[in-house]
């Protein structure tokens, strides 16, 4: 056999491989996805839309519960704020954790131009927010604020990496504006989050 007809046996042989391959992994993609469970997008939305920086749970723990409600034999409360839920049935027993807090911030002190200075709730990262909101919910209605510093609001560039003493938070609101909205030190200050990308596809 010359080199000739070698080279095309072997590269008829690395083609039917890499047939065989590709129908394989398409055939468990197409069985993987028969198995993938249905997304209730509007659930979702509201998961993600609802208040939860860390202390501060009310909102995204009333949601889970009244959600979870219809499928539990019990639920509650306890004292340290976590939700906890069980529905009784046969052994083995199982037990699902997860966390339903966020990182956030919270209001540090306001400057006399209404500049929100914060501190972080979580392990916020600063060099990722910068350019973000957050939604400050009051008696009155929610005030959204962008996060930027001194520097960015003074048409500056930012020469080094920003850390959480350098954050500010714009809401074009003097202080005495903030202060009538209850604005005050201890605020949290909950990351605005977007659900525009979600669809029922």
């Amino acid at each position: 056999m010359s080199n000739k007809e070698e080279d095309l046996k072997a590269e008829q042989e690395f083609k039917s491989k890499l047939f065989k391959s590709l129908k394989l992994y398409a055939s468990r993609k197409k069985r993987e996805k028969r198995k993938m469970p249905k997304v209730d997008v509007e659930l979702l939305k509201k998961l993600i839309n609802a208040f939860g920086v860390s202390g501060n749970e009310e909102e995204v723990r009333d949601l889970i519960r009244k959600e979870i409600n219809p499928y539990v034999d019990e639920i509650y409360v306890d004292r340290m704020g976590n939700l906890i839920a069980s529905k009784r049935g046969e052994k083995p027993k199982v037990m699902l954790s997860a966390h339903m807090d966020e990182v956030g911030l919270m209001v540090k002190r306001i400057g006399e131009k209404g500049a929100i200075h914060c501190t972080a709730i979580g392990d916020v990262d600063t060099s990722t927010i910068i350019g973000q909101t957050v939604h400050i919910r009051t008696k009155k209605g929610d005030i959204h604020g962008v996060i930027t510093t001194k520097e960015i609001s003074a048409g500056k560039l930012l020469k080094a990496i920003a850390n959480i003493e350098d954050i500010i938070i714009d809401t074009g609101l003097s202080k005495k504006q903030l202060e009538d909205e209850v604005v005050e030190i201890g605020t949290y200050l909950p990351l605005e989050q977007f659900s525009c990308c979600l669809d029922k596809s």
